[in-house]
């Protein structure tokens, strides 16, 4: 009997072990995402504009992949740069923080870019 308490034991063990190393894992990730976040929040260009969207809370509003901006790096250069600005600031807010006009305007330019 103690034998297969023993097995039991040691099972639930390792389990543990192995939900604290994905836990840690997690907050690690958390930790480096929101230090990233930081980095790209006053972004000056349109490639700091490409990879802070990597990092948003929320990088998929509407259903539009951001991780994809990368291959609309042309269509991003040729829109007003003050105008790319204020719809990071509005992306990086996140989307329920946002007033109803603000999420109308990011409704507006999302599919600009992923229709084009």
């Amino acid at each position: 009997m103690s034998t297969i308490g023993a097995y039991f034991a040691y099972n639930k063990y390792k389990e543990i072990r192995v939900v604290r190393e994905l836990e840690k894992k997690v907050e690690e990730e958390k930790k480096m995402k929101e230090q990233m976040r930081e980095k790209y929040k006053d972004i000056k260009t349109v490639d700091d504009f490409i990879q802070g969207s990597k990092y948003l809370e929320n990088n998929a509003p509407f259903g539009y992949n951001l991780d994809s901006l990368e291959s609309k790096k042309y269509f991003l250069s040729k829109v007003n740069f003050t105008y790319l600005k204020e719809v990071y600031g509005l992306l990086n807010k996140g989307l329920a923080n946002n007033t109803e006009a603000e999420n109308t305007k990011l409704i507006e330019f999302l599919p600009k870019i992923f229709l084009n």
